[in-house]
């Protein structure tokens, strides 16, 4: 069976990601996998208390994004699995595509921010440049005005 990895975050485009994603898998006959990154907070002073907040919160939004795309999936009866990882984003999402030979990653256009994609750079753009696999770019669909 074919599979597709979704790049999800919890941002607005991730979830047009995850949505369109589900909806290939249905169309398609296809297994799904979720892929969720940890990324830790940049701490300029090193205090160990709150690196194991930013920690925690980072596992919990990791998880509260994984329950949501796994909810679609489930509603639209679309076989998933996620992994929630730490790291780099765009090399956990193409290890994992890797390891299970994903026919096809989808991700959303941008991240959770401006300020976060100008730091860590863009996830979408890095799969796109370095996949060895097709990769869709998910957007927002904004309904055309005609007349």
């Amino acid at each position: 069976m074919k599979r597709i990895v979704i790049a999800t975050d919890g941002s607005p485009d991730a979830l047009t990601a995850v949505e369109e994603g589900v909806s290939l898998a249905q169309q398609l006959d296809c297994a799904l996998t979720f892929v969720c990154v940890r990324t830790p907070a940049a701490h300029v002073f090193g205090d160990p208390i709150s690196q194991y907040t930013a920690d925690d919160d980072e596992t919990t939004r990791a998880r509260q994004t994984i329950d949501e795309a796994m909810s679609i999936a489930i509603d639209a009866n679309v076989d998933a699995e996620y992994e929630i990882l730490g790291g780099s984003p765009a090399e956990a999402v193409l290890d994992v595509a890797r390891s299970i030979d994903a026919w096809l990653i989808v991700v959303g256009s941008r991240g959770r921010g401006a300020v976060h994609g100008a730091l860590f750079g863009s996830v979408s753009r890095a799969l796109v440049t370095h996949a060895d696999r097709p990769v869709l770019v998910a957007r927002e669909r904004i309904p055309s005005r005609v007349g």
